[in-house]
């Protein structure tokens, strides 16, 4: 029997869809390969290679005798970086059980397929359950923590961190430059269900910690400030109170507080402010050392000098300033002793406004003082437009001008330390 005879024609057809075929995936090829080569290498190497940051730890801050008032301690956070959304619907509502974040898995459907953060800097209890979930597609890296040994201590002055580990009030904010690190970055890999199942062990970048540094603060005259100022505001019933303690010789700060029986419940209240420098007072009769160390400078009394109290009330300029009681004639050294209002003023006229307001500016009052705090205020020491009597009486005695703590506790400190501020 002859085998059956194949056309030419039948055969080059053949021959012809054979090679257009090879042409066409030569072609495909090519397209891939050269002109969308960048493309789609692009797109591999997002969908199989990624990267998350490397946290080091943020400066701690010291007391003068180098005692630890905040530092960083270590901690896991766990990420996930998954596609597909059932996995992740499954990831959220193990993890929120145990963190308490209601919206974590629409956060993570909202995000499918990028870098997430499941629970961050958990504490070792709470990581322990995340990693018995043993669930997919959920890592584990080290961060840190902010401590504060001494709990609420300094807290004022200190300040506190947010969720980032950032500085956001006092020296944490202050000093954030130098306290935060320089974090690094470490490659993963990921399989074709978009699994991790390798981590780079060498970072790319290497984290850098912050610097620590050290304050002029004692912690154990802090301690002792905060006793007492609570004992005293408690004892009076007082709204508030501040307390500053400074080193007269070198104008150190040491110690300073403030503290509000309001919300003292609260483990940890939130700080915004440094108050000794932020928070302005009318500094009434603790003002009348300016006028008085004035007077005794220019040298215009003795300590035996005599003047008119008013008997509880006196005019300057048609306005009346009284005393809390009457007093007759006052000595210089008396009217100081007794705190007397109108004494004061009296022999303040003297001194005269110009002089007041310059001896006021020398102890540093309506200007910075210059500490490194945030949100330092000036004080108000406004310069009138008319020297008048009644200006020097009421300025004389502490009214109509506000002083913040810091600078009514650096006017006493001159005072101690032989008029040198």
């Amino acid at each position: 029997m002859k085998p059956p005879r194949i056309s030419p024609k039948r055969l080059a057809l053949v021959f012809i869809l054979v090679t257009l075929t090879w042409c066409l995936i030569l072609a495909r090829f090519a397209q891939i390969q050269i002109v969308e080569g960048a493309r789609f290498q692009e797109l591999v190497s997002r969908q199989c290679h990624g990267e998350f940051e490397l946290t080091a730890m943020r400066g701690a801050i010291y007391d003068q005798h180098g005692k630890a008032l905040a530092f960083d301690t270590p901690s896991e956070s766990f990420f996930t970086d998954a596609h597909d959304k059932k996995q992740l619907r499954r990831i959220g509502k193990s993890i929120s059980r145990i963190t308490g974040e209601t919206g974590l898995t629409g956060r993570l459907l909202s995000r499918a397929g990028s870098f997430n953060w499941l629970a961050r800097r958990t504490d070792p209890d709470q990581a322990k359950e995340i990693k018995a979930l043993s669930l997919d597609s959920v890592r584990s890296h080290e961060e840190y923590k902010r401590e504060y040994p001494y709990d609420n201590l300094a807290d004022d002055l200190l300040g506190e961190v947010n969720s980032d580990n950032i500085g956001i009030s006092g020296v944490e904010s202050l000093f954030n430059e130098l306290l935060k690190p320089k974090p690094g970055r470490a490659a993963f890999q990921r399989d074709g269900f978009g699994r991790v199942y390798s981590t780079s062990e060498i970072p790319l970048v290497k984290p850098v910690d912050g610097c620590a540094i050290q304050l002029t603060i004692d912690c154990e005259y802090q301690q002792v400030v905060e006793e007492e100022l609570k004992r005293a505001v408690d004892k009076w019933n007082a709204k508030s109170g501040m307390a500053v303690f400074l080193e007269t010789g070198t104008g150190r700060l040491l110690a300073a507080d403030y503290y509000s029986p309001v919300g003292e419940d609260a483990k940890r209240q939130k700080v915004f402010k440094s108050r000794i420098v932020s928070d302005l007072f009318e500094p009434g009769s603790t003002f009348k050392i300016v006028a008085f160390a004035g007077m005794i400078e220019s040298k215009l009394y003795s300590l035996s000098d005599t003047i008119w109290a008013g008997m509880g009330e006196f005019k300057f300029n048609g306005r009346t300033l009284h005393d809390d009681k009457e007093h007759g004639t006052l000595t210089f050294r008396r009217a100081f002793e007794l705190s007397s209002n109108i004494a004061t003023a009296r022999f303040c006229q003297s001194l005269g406004g110009k002089r007041l307001f310059k001896f006021a500016r020398q102890f540093g009052f309506g200007q910075k003082e210059g500490i490194q705090l945030p949100g330092e205020h000036p004080g108000v020491l406004r310069k009138p437009r008319n020297w008048s009597e009644f200006w020097t009486a009421q300025t004389s005695i502490g009214h109509g001008v506000s002083v913040t703590a810091l600078q009514l506790a650096s006017a006493f400190a001159a005072i101690a330390n032989d008029g040198r501020l």
